[in-house]
């Protein structure tokens, strides 16, 4: 029986085992986590470009209400008698500079070229 190889020498120990079991468990589990996380920060992300992209939306609503709305106001003020006009010429006229100045128009069609 001397010469039969020990089996106990030759095989790891079960303390080995599970420790190598172990290792490997928890570098899954890292592997899992991570793609877990690099999944919730990408949710994360497309979550405040939505809310950028909705507060620019409103905001360049908000401008082209505005605009419209400076586009009536001046010509109603050309087309209805002067006892129906409420602004005097000072008023009309910085109506007039900020509505056709161009600025607006130059900000809001970079935007629009810059996203159709």
């Amino acid at each position: 029986m001397d010469n039969a190889p020990d089996v106990k020498a030759e095989s790891p120990s079960i303390d080995s085992v599970a420790d190598k079991a172990q290792s490997e468990s928890t570098a899954l589990q890292k592997q899992e986590l991570d793609a877990v996380s690099q999944r919730r920060e990408h949710g994360r992300q497309e979550k405040l470009r939505d809310v950028l992209a909705f507060c620019v939306n409103a905001i360049l609503m908000l401008i082209f209400l505005l605009i419209g709305a400076s586009i009536i106001l001046v010509v109603w003020h050309h087309l209805t008698p002067e006892s129906w006009q409420w602004m005097n010429d000072e008023d009309l006229e910085t109506v007039s500079t900020v509505l056709f100045s161009g600025i607006l128009f130059t900000i809001i069609g970079q935007y629009v070229r810059d996203r159709v």
